[in-house]
């Protein structure tokens, strides 16, 4: 038997603790269940995640007749059974935003157990000028659903400390034209919030330049 984005209900999905990544990674698979219709079956099939305390990002997804069970060493590790989980029911997320979501109808993904482990401890995204890290969210939800877990806010070109009042540039362009980074002033501006959204999908944050 196989089980298609149908045999799901964004409310079958449940978490093994209050960690703030599995509370994430179930809302996740809300979000996205929510975005098709059901197939009208009559019981709906579930959807638990939990996690261990190991220090890596593998994880490992059960799919029974009726339940799917992802279980992840770690919390990030469930995060991305979750994602895995997704890409099989035919999610895609190919570029950052609302607009990168894509959907590909029917997928299916069979009973068995699946265990996957990264090839790489870390995996970073790199966003290398200011033009990106005004986009920050979009990006870091991007490099998450893609199963990466550090993003880097790069300096380029260099950053001047000293402004002398100076405000920001608004647009891509006049930064460009400016010829010097405003990476402080945006750090400044939304270094707690880019380091809660960060804690919640277990992502580590690298800040500065060469």
């Amino acid at each position: 038997m196989s089980l298609t984005i149908g045999d799901f209900a964004p409310g079958a999905v449940t978490v093994g603790s209050g960690d703030v990544t599995l509370l994430h990674a179930a809302d996740e698979v809300r979000q996205h269940l929510a975005r098709t219709p059901r197939s009208g079956t009559a019981t709906a099939a579930s959807i638990h995640i939990s996690a261990a305390s190991s220090r890596t990002d593998a994880y490992e997804v059960t799919v029974r007749a009726r339940e799917v069970i992802i279980a992840g060493d770690s919390p990030r590790g469930a995060l991305n059974g979750a994602y895995w989980l997704l890409e099989q029911l035919g999610f895609l997320w190919v570029r950052p935003g609302a607009s990168g979501v894509r959907f590909v109808p029917g997928k299916a993904i069979a009973e068995g157990t699946v265990r996957r482990v990264p090839s790489f401890p870390r995996r970073t995204l790199i966003l290398g000028n200011d033009a990106l890290h005004d986009e920050w969210r979009d990006w870091l939800e991007f490099a998450s659903r893609n199963r990466l877990n550090s993003v880097f806010l790069h300096d380029t070109p260099p950053s001047v400390i000293h402004r002398d009042g100076a405000k920001r540039p608004e647009s891509a362009d006049e930064i460009a034209a400016d010829g010097t980074g405003w990476m402080f002033e945006r750090w400044d501006a939304e270094g707690s919030d880019i380091l809660a959204e960060a804690e919640r999908r277990a992502m580590t944050v690298q800040f500065g330049g060469h």
